[in-house]
């Protein structure tokens, strides 16, 4: 079992809503290097921190400025908040950290499962999907699915492998199968 946390950048909404309001706001987390020497305005402070090892974050109560941040430990944390900054994490990063592992494993026999949880516009659906139609901005799902057929073309002749996919949303307590072609679903 591996977890990850990825920290996504701010939506254009959000981004407007820093402009026009003046009451603390949080803001996407910044590095501990940039975090020294840029001065953002007084009413956006950093409540997200991505520790230096990439296996954790720092949360923050901006209501709460003084107090230590809590700490999460996990296999990996990716910041994907700031394309310029130096330990930016694009779609080819996360899967070559987590979806390559799946591919191996799930062609040597072994089940493999991916979850993506958080709530609604934190980044999971970008995380998985991606745009399909653009190479380096495709998620975890196409590139899991042609790395795993990439993989199985080239068993040795003779070898064969079965692929099972199950594609499950629960939203609100139900279940939705995402691959049915009914309507009911």
């Amino acid at each position: 079992v591996q977890t990850a946390v990825r920290l996504r950048p701010f939506l254009t909404t959000e981004l407007v809503k820093v402009q026009v309001t003046s009451s603390p706001v949080l803001a996407p987390a910044l590095p501990a290097w940039e975090r020294q020497t840029s001065q953002p305005s007084s009413h956006v402070r950093s409540c997200v921190e991505m520790k230096p090892n990439g296996h954790g974050v720092v949360l923050y109560d901006p209501e709460k400025p003084h107090q230590p941040g809590r700490e999460f430990e996990c296999t990996y944390a990716f910041d994907s908040s700031q394309p310029q900054s130096r330990d930016y994490a694009d779609q080819s990063t996360i899967y070559n950290c987590l979806g390559a592992d799946m591919v191996m494993h799930g062609t040597t026999g072994y089940n493999c499962c991916l979850v993506a949880y958080g709530q609604t516009g934190t980044g999971k659906t970008h995380t998985v999907h991606g745009d399909w139609q653009t190479q380096d901005q495709r998620g975890l799902l196409p590139r899991i699915a042609e790395g795993l057929f990439e993989r199985l073309a080239s068993l040795p002749a003779g070898d064969t492998g079965r692929v099972r996919i199950s594609y499950i949303e629960v939203y609100n307590d139900r279940l939705r199968d995402l691959l049915s072609t009914s309507t009911a679903r």
